[in-house]
C-alpha cells in the first residue's frame, strides 16, 4: 500500500514521527509536512509566493520533505509533483489536541485530509486529546489496525474519517466507537495589549466551547474514554433540504425584480 503522511505540527513533531513508526513496516510511505507550526490553517493554501521545498533525512529511508507552507499546500505539492505515485490513502496527524467537534473546520491536520480527499484518495486524519507537552506512549500501536480496517471496509467518495485518542491512561480506555460530529469547538478569548508604538494586539487565546452534546458525539465518548472515529462527508456541501423548499421561491421572487428593472 502507497501512502502519504502528513501533518499541521511540522516535520519535527513528535506526531509525525509516531505516526510514520506505526506505519513504516505496514506500507510503502512519502512524507511532505510543513516545515514549522501550522495548526488552525484549515485547507488555506499559498498562492501569492513560491513554496520552498527541502528533503530531509529524519526518517530513515522514507523520502521525506519539508515545505513552508500549510498543510494542504503539502498535500497538493505532493500529488502534483513530488510523489513518484499516486497514494492510495493520505495520513495526517498525529496531532497534539484535540480535533473533535467542530474543530475540524479549523484544524490543519484535517484540511491535509480533505485536499486529498477532494481529488479522490481516502484519508484519516488523526488527533490525540493531549496538551503540547505529551508524548504518544500507546497510541502507535492502534494505528495500523485502524488503517487495515479502512484497507478492508472502504470509505465512500468525498469522505474521510477524522480519529481522536482520549486523554486517558491506556488502562482507561473503553474501546472504539464510530460517532456522528459534536457541535463543540474553540472559542476565543482575546487578550489585549498596547504596544510601545501605541496600536493594539490581541493574543487569540480560548478555551473548549461546550455544547449538549448528543450521547453518540465524538465530544461525548472522548470524555468517557472511548477511541473516536467520525466519517465525514466534504464532496458535496449543498443543503439538498434547503434547495428543494426555497429554490422556486427564491428565483421567482429575484427574477421578478431582475426582468421588472427593480434593481
Amino acid at each position: 500500500m502507497k501512502i502519504l503522511v502528513t501533518n499541521d505540527d511540522g516535520i519535527d513533531s513528535v506526531g509525525l514521527k509516531t505516526l510514520w513508526e506505526s506505519l513504516k513496516e505496514q506500507a510503502d510511505l512519502r512524507i511532505a509536512a510543513p516545515s514549522w507550526q501550522q495548526s488552525g490553517r484549515g485547507v488555506g493554501i499559498t498562492y501569492d509566493a513560491p513554496l520552498k521545498v527541502f528533503e530531509v533525512d529524519s526518517y530513515g529511508t522514507t523520502r521525506s520533505w519539508k515545505i513552508e507552507g500549510t498543510p494542504a499546500d503539502c498535500v497538493k505539492l505532493s500529488l502534483s509533483a513530488l510523489l513518484d505515485f499516486t497514494p492510495d490513502l493520505i495520513v495526517s496527524g498525529i496531532n497534539h489536541g484535540s480535533n473533535a467537534g467542530r474543530n475540524v473546520l479549523y484544524s490543519g491536520t484535517v484540511g491535509a485530509i480533505i485536499e486529498g480527499v477532494l481529488r479522490g484518495i481516502p484519508g484519516i486524519a488523526f488527533s490525540y486529546a493531549c496538551d503540547k507537552r505529551a508524548t504518544f506512549p500507546f497510541i502507535k500501536k492502534f494505528i495500523p489496525q485502524i488503517v487495515s480496517y479502512l484497507v478492508e471496509h472502504p470509505l465512500p467518495r468525498g469522505t474521510f474519517l477524522n480519529v481522536n485518542f482520549p486523554p486517558v491512561p491506556e488502562e482507561e480506555i473503553k474501546g472504539f466507537r464510530m460517532a456522528c460530529q459534536g457541535k463543540g469547538y474553540w472559542l476565543e478569548s482575546p487578550e489585549k495589549e498596547i504596544t510601545p508604538l501605541g496600536h493594539s494586539e490581541y493574543r487569540m487565546v480560548g478555551n473548549r466551547c461546550f455544547y449538549d452534546e448528543p450521547e453518540d458525539s465524538d465530544i461525548t465518548l472522548l470524555d468517557e474514554g472511548y477511541i473516536t472515529a467520525v466519517p465525514i462527508h466534504v464532496d458535496q456541501l449543498t443543503d439538498h433540504i434547503h434547495l428543494k423548499e426555497k429554490k422556486i421561491l427564491f428565483e421567482t421572487s429575484l427574477n421578478r425584480c431582475f426582468f421588472n428593472g427593480n434593481f
